[in-house]
């Protein structure tokens, strides 16, 4: 029996909400303190937890886009778990219960995404018993870009720079086996990459405030608009969780501006 649209959008709205918990309390947790991923991983999850929220968001908007992102991170999701598993665990208790984990949540979500109809659904914007029609289709190809969204979309790049290198030197820091007040001292470019954090969190807030205005700039192509606000919404997010788990009050004071990201 085909699944109808109206459970198809009360399965999108259920998930929708789940994994907007699951990004917002951290649900999904990465490898032991043991493990050699440790660290690295715990800025994965950070990243894939606040790029949950932001995608979920989108499925609540019924965005393709967000259809798409989600199924990319369930499979970033289950490579991450396969990547960080303990395979020093004999207990096949532990590693049913692991498959078990993995088919729910991320494995079954990400098959409904891929579902035929459900694709149709949010690739034609179908949402009710009638198809949708693109009478103004011709009309929407001869629109420029948003330049608010360029710049949207520019903004979010070089945040994105400025973090992966902060996650650089913090890794390099980690793997070194050197405290923060010696890493501060040693190499003075940790001070300036942690002001340069504070700019990058700014900036994604602007960049997410243009993007949202070259969202509604009236007979302009949107495409840039809507990724800045994706890629700028993640990295706003990213400290926003931060700060709720209280690890950006307790580091920032101490000038520590690396151990935002390991905790």
């Amino acid at each position: 029996m085909s699944m109808s649209i109206k459970k198809i959008k009360r399965l999108n709205i259920v998930i929708a909400l789940l994994y907007i918990w699951f990004g917002i309390t951290g649900m999904i947790e990465g490898a032991d303190p043991s493990s050699r991923f440790y660290y690295v991983d715990n800025i994965v999850l950070r990243i894939i937890g606040a790029a949950l929220i932001v995608t979920s968001v989108g499925l609540l908007l019924r965005k393709e886009i967000a259809r798409k992102s989600f199924v990319a991170l369930m499979v970033a999701c289950v490579l991450e778990m396969i990547i960080t598993f303990d395979t020093s665990v004999e207990e096949k208790v532990v590693i049913i219960a692991t498959a078990v984990f993995a088919v729910m949540i991320y494995a079954l979500p990400m098959i409904f995404y891929m579902l035929p109809k459900v694709k149709r659904c949010f690739q034609l914007d179908e949402w009710s018993q009638y198809e949708s029609t693109f009478a103004n289709y011709d009309e929407k190809q001869n629109y420029k870009h948003s330049g608010i969204g360029i710049a949207s979309f520019v903004i979010a790049l070089v945040s994105i720079v400025i973090f992966i290198a902060g996650g650089i030197i913090t890794y390099n820091s980690v793997i070194a086996g050197v405290s923060s007040e010696e890493v501060i001292q040693a190499s003075p470019i940790v001070v300036i990459i942690g002001i340069l954090f504070i700019g990058c969190m700014i900036s994604s807030v602007v960049g997410l405030v243009l993007g949202i205005i070259g969202v509604f700039a009236r007979k302009k192509k949107r495409v840039f608009a809507v990724w800045g606000i994706i890629l700028n919404l993640i990295i706003t997010a990213i400290f926003t969780l931060s700060t709720l788990s209280n690890i950006f009050n307790e580091n920032i004071l101490d000038g520590n501006y690396y151990m935002l990201f390991i905790g």
